[in-house]
């Protein structure tokens, strides 16, 4: 079960300046809690995919509107949250799958690369903000505390 504290929690600004750091923070994050360095960065791919899509979708760019991102593990999984302070309900309809047609598209590929990742994410509606969660099993011990 998660501790009602996340381990981790950045909030900033809808702003594209804070991608890099945040997605920096999650792939440190995962070492320390046991992932392998190809798991940390692809989780971290997943946790940066989020956030620009949060950003750009879910805050529509404005920089007055948050993100928060949550870090928890267990001793079995990492779990983050990411969420946006959005007036609109994400759409599953406009989430779609990679094809040859639109793999090379601007457009898309944010939940692509998720699935692809961090299969087996999911959303939820916060009525406002859209709450994303991603999870990983592990497969080594954690280096940080609070593994509950």
């Amino acid at each position: 079960m998660l501790d009602e504290k996340p381990l981790f929690l950045a909030e900033f600004d809808s702003d594209m300046a804070y991608v890099d750091m945040a997605q920096n923070l999650a792939r440190n994050f995962c070492t320390l809690c046991g992932l392998d360095e190809d798991e940390s960065t692809n989780y971290s791919t997943s946790v940066r995919e989020l956030i620009i899509n949060a950003i750009k979708h879910g805050n529509k760019l404005d920089s007055k509107r948050r993100i928060k991102v949550e870090f928890y593990q267990t001793k079995n999984e990492v779990r983050t949250f990411v969420q946006d302070e959005g007036e609109e309900r994400f759409n599953s309809d406009n989430y779609f799958t990679a094809t040859e047609e639109n793999a090379l598209s601007n457009h898309g590929r944010g939940l692509i690369f998720v699935e692809l990742y961090t299969p087996g994410w999911t959303y939820e509606w916060m009525n406002p903000g859209n709450r994303f969660k991603i999870y990983r099993e592990k497969s080594q011990a954690s280096l940080l505390p609070n593994e509950s």
